[in-house]
């Protein structure tokens, strides 16, 4: 299974460079998520090649069977804790902090609203204390920041317009209270740090249980041998193969200009059209309800990349049906 990362990271070490990572302690904050696990892989490549100083990892749960041979890497140390009840004065300090942790999945977030806010504002306040002189630090924040704005294309210089009462509220306004304190510490302390606006990151390395949409629809069609989608379908989607978002996160990090990045896919699709191509695929049947999207999820997330372009060039991202094939190869493994 770890073939498929390894083989997109293959893939991702010839277009990016990754010199300033030589000799670099690093420290990746949910290791073990779908972002967390692309970093961990691709720092571990750069670390065959003698280039990194140390890595560690923070995590939750257990390390899933596939990446259970870092055990034996004595140059990557595993944290394995309740991040709100951890000790930080246990943590080194770090060249790189990615703080990719926390609940990103609906069912969860909404599940654990208030840790979802302690996570992204105490808890974040507390990473910036492990940071060298000199460092450099990423937070991954969401697209849900836009939720609320209808304009066809968003950049970074819009925000969305979220009730409190809306039953997302916990994700969302701690993620643009998480921004603020990366901002408030750039600022203050002049430390190079920058927020990512992901948007809809998919691809291997997501976890059996994942139950945002493309991958529930994943599993039940491998599962079931059909497919039902509880709508009609017609919300807007740019998704984004998991290995180019990492690609340019990188690029961000190491020379980004700006605080703020939006970074998300260019192709743009609807619900409905990504539940036929799975169905075209696995060669099962999709059925629809006519009713509406599900209430709380944002109708369109049409993110504008123009701010990452004007810096790197034009970017050529994985097609939609070449990751849904790699992805739907890592369940079938699974």
């Amino acid at each position: 299974m770890i073939n498929i990362i390894s083989e997109d990271i293959k893939s991702l070490t010839k277009t990016i460079n990754a010199g300033y990572f030589k000799g670099k302690k690093i420290l990746i904050f949910g290791g073990t998520g779908i972002i967390g696990q692309y970093f961990l892989i691709f720092f571990l490549s750069l670390r065959l090649k003698k280039s990194i100083s140390k890595i560690t990892i923070i995590i939750k749960n257990d390390l899933p069977n596939y990446l259970k041979f870092i055990n034996k890497n004595n140059k990557v140390k595993i944290i394995k804790c309740n991040i709100s009840k951890y000790n930080f004065s246990k943590i080194d300090k770090y060249d790189v902090i990615i703080f990719s942790g926390g609940y990103g999945q609906p069912s969860k977030f909404l599940k654990n609203s208030l840790e979802t806010i302690e996570i992204n504002t105490s808890v974040l306040m507390k990473f910036f204390s492990k940071l060298k002189k000199n460092g450099k630090f990423l937070y991954i924040s969401s697209s849900e920041v836009y939720n609320g704005n209808n304009k066809k294309k968003i950049t970074e210089n819009d925000i969305g317009f979220t009730n409190t009462n809306d039953p997302r509220s916990s994700y969302i306004e701690s993620k643009r209270c998480g921004e603020t304190i990366v901002n408030i510490f750039a600022k203050k302390y002049n430390i190079d740090a920058k927020s990512i606006r992901l948007s809809l990151a998919y691809g291997p390395g997501v976890k059996k249980d994942d139950g945002r949409v493309l991958n529930e629809f994943i599993t039940r069609s491998i599962k079931n041998k059909i497919l039902y989608v509880m709508d009609s379908g017609d919300a807007i989607r740019r998704y984004i193969y998991i290995a180019d978002a990492i690609g340019m996160m990188i690029n961000i990090l190491i020379f980004g200009k700006k605080n703020i990045y939006n970074v998300a896919g260019k192709e743009k699709t609807s619900i409905s059209s990504i539940a036929k191509k799975i169905g075209k695929i696995l060669q099962i049947k999709v059925n629809f309800k006519k009713k509406s999207s599900l209430k709380g999820s944002p109708k369109d997330t049409s993110l504008s990349i123009n701010r990452y372009e004007s810096e790197f060039g034009k970017t050529k991202l994985t097609s939609l049906d070449k990751g849904l094939n790699k992805t739907i190869n890592w369940y079938q493994s699974l």
